[in-house]
């Protein structure tokens, strides 16, 4: 399996390292799941600035005044959605139905001769923040490439996960596609709440604590910025 990120930079193969542990291969696993984890996040980074810099959105905030919601798949000069249908016809689709155990899902089509197309399935349709997050994470595969399995192996492929789950559990990631969906969750964290819009956020949330004790400070942030107040909550707690 190789997988690549789109961002222009480096190319590597998905397994490329040495297995230098003599007991297993868990340093192995986690090495590939730093470095994608890494790819990913630059990859964000990169997509963020570009979608700020074309909706005039200050990428490095000075005041809670700069903060408003990054355009995901909204009607906007630049979106994420936009920049994934550079590299492939990408689409998002909204079906009428509620699910209890899956919220969305990202899917590519290839045909022999055509190029591949991607479409995103969004079955949450009652909260927009929580739209916009989960829109965002299943974007973050389309600026992956995974050149093997779409096309063939589809079978392999889920019983691959079926037994890593059913043998490691959720805890860790072994096969390729809980290490990229882990990747994906990462980027679009990335996406929506910058690392470089940290510092804005605390000092908001600290604003917010003081001038509005009655309130969860991050529920108003996720009001402002668009983005699940538990993933705000998380963000700001464990983000260096």
């Amino acid at each position: 399996m190789l997988i690549r990120f789109t961002m222009g930079c480096r190319k590597a193969p998905f397994f490329v390292m040495q297995d230098n542990n003599q007991g297993g291969g868990m340093e192995t696993t986690k090495e590939i799941v730093n470095f994608y984890i890494k790819q990913m996040f630059e990859t964000a980074r990169e997509k963020t600035k570009k979608v700020c810099e074309a909706n005039g959105i200050p990428f490095e905030p000075t005041s809670a005044r700069d903060l408003r919601p990054i355009p995901v798949y909204e009607d906007a000069p630049c979106s994420l959605l936009k920049l994934a249908n550079i590299h492939h016809t990408t689409t998002i689709s909204w079906p009428a139905i509620e699910s209890s155990y899956l919220q969305a899902y990202w899917k590519r089509r290839a045909w022999q001769g055509r190029k591949a197309q991607n479409e995103i399935v969004i079955l949450v349709n009652n909260n927009y923040c929580w739209a916009r997050f989960y829109a965002a994470k299943e974007l973050m595969h389309c600026f992956m490439e995974d050149e093997n399995y779409p096309r063939s192996g589809t079978i392999e492929l889920v019983n691959d996960l079926i037994d890593d789950l059913a043998t490691t559990g959720f805890m860790r990631c072994e096969t390729p596609q809980t290490i990229v969906d882990e990747a994906a969750w990462v980027g679009a964290i990335e996406y929506l709440l910058p690392s470089s819009w940290t510092a804005t956020l605390r000092a908001l949330r600290a604003d917010l604590q003081t001038a509005f004790p009655q309130f969860d400070p991050d529920l108003l942030i996720a009001q402002i910025v668009r983005v699940p107040a538990s993933v705000v909550r998380s963000m700001l707690k464990h983000r260096a």
